[in-house]
């Protein structure tokens, strides 16, 4: 695989985003001698994507448009593997505003640590409204907002994943990952559904054919949140996809661990854990004032749509330890 960087920036409907987006990518600054790309996934778009991209685009390089009719950011990204033609691919979304020297960024931190099967960096907000609701600081981690690291370094045994906005990977590890049967079991978001947890998994497959993650500060990007995602039937809509993926990721933090414990009594009791920590929060929430004109959290409506999903979650979990075992058996570690 041609050493190099691909952007691959993934989209739904993004006309009205985009131009923002792309603005940044035009501003970029790219050292002499970093082979690069930029592709557009254009996933089942409906506005006119693809034309207000190119309308957008001002730069000499080419931007690579390519469709993928099956939604979901997923269905996206490994649409954007398939086409990438350099070994670092570094995943961006429509609303994500990255620095000047993020190919430098990435192409650096890749190359002078090839233990690394993934990357990440530094995520700011960018509020369409401001100041953000008072809640915001609390659930800022739920919105992939700040660092992921005290300093550069290997995150691997302490976070243990990366984000998936600005998340860079190794296309030779994912095509070693997906050639050993690999399967997602999350599928992450599509169309209006929030559904979360396909980052994470995408790490933890890595971690167990042998790679390492990697925090690095360099790279810097900005992320716009409209105001529509600043409401509290958002925020709740968000913290339930994230407890609907947790039996899944908690089933490969514990195959990860030093000590692996990973039955299904062992992750029932760490989700009830994290239910009742979440159950806490959305009460504080429903009964706060509501400045910021939301509905008040629909608490029993929302229970009643969680428990179905947690419980088809639990009903993978067996293919989850399957796959884990069917991994650490055929696929050999990277220095091997």
């Amino acid at each position: 695989m041609p050493e190099g960087v691909s952007l691959v920036i993934c989209t739904h409907n993004g006309a009205s985003r985009l131009p923002s987006a792309i603005e940044h990518l035009n501003r970029l600054e790219v050292a002499a001698g970093i082979p690069w790309e930029a592709i557009l996934v254009d996933n089942a778009s409906d506005d006119g994507t693809a034309d207000v991209a190119l309308a957008n685009w001002k730069r000499p390089e080419p931007l690579r448009i390519v469709r993928e009719p099956a939604l979901g950011i997923l269905n996206a990204r490994l649409c954007g593997i398939r086409e990438a033609r350099y070994e670092i691919l570094s995943f961006l979304d429509d609303d994500n505003w990255v620095s000047p020297d993020w190919v430098n960024a990435a192409s650096e931190a890749m190359r002078d640590h090839p233990e690394a099967g993934a990357c990440g960096g530094d995520i700011e907000a960018v509020f369409e409204k401001a100041p953000p609701p008072a809640w915001f600081s609390d659930f800022s981690e739920q919105f992939a907002i700040g660092r992921q690291g005290d300093e550069a370094g290997d995150i691997t045994d302490s976070r243990g994943f990366v984000w998936g906005a600005g998340m860079c990977i190794r296309k030779s590890a994912v095509e070693r990952l997906l050639g050993a049967g690999f399967r997602f079991f999350l599928s992450g978001r599509k169309g209006a559904s929030i559904a979360s947890g396909e980052d994470s998994e995408f790490c933890f497959g890595l971690r167990l054919i042998g790679w390492r993650i990697r925090y690095e500060p360099r790279l810097r990007l900005r992320h716009f949140l409209p105001a529509a995602r600043l409401r509290r039937d958002y925020l709740c809509r968000l913290l339930l996809g994230m407890g609907v993926a947790h039996p899944v990721l908690e089933t490969y933090r514990r195959a990860l661990s030093p000590r692996p414990k990973s039955s299904a009594f062992r992750v029932l009791g760490s989700h009830a854990g994290k239910a009742v920590g979440h159950a806490r929060r959305w009460l504080a929430l429903a009964f706060r004032k509501d400045p910021d004109g939301g509905r008040r959290l629909p608490l029993i409506r929302a229970a009643f749509s969680y428990l179905p999903a947690v419980a088809r979650s639990f009903l993978a979990l067996r293919k989850v330890r399957r796959q884990i075992a069917s991994l650490r058996e055929r696929v050999p570690s990277p220095k091997s």
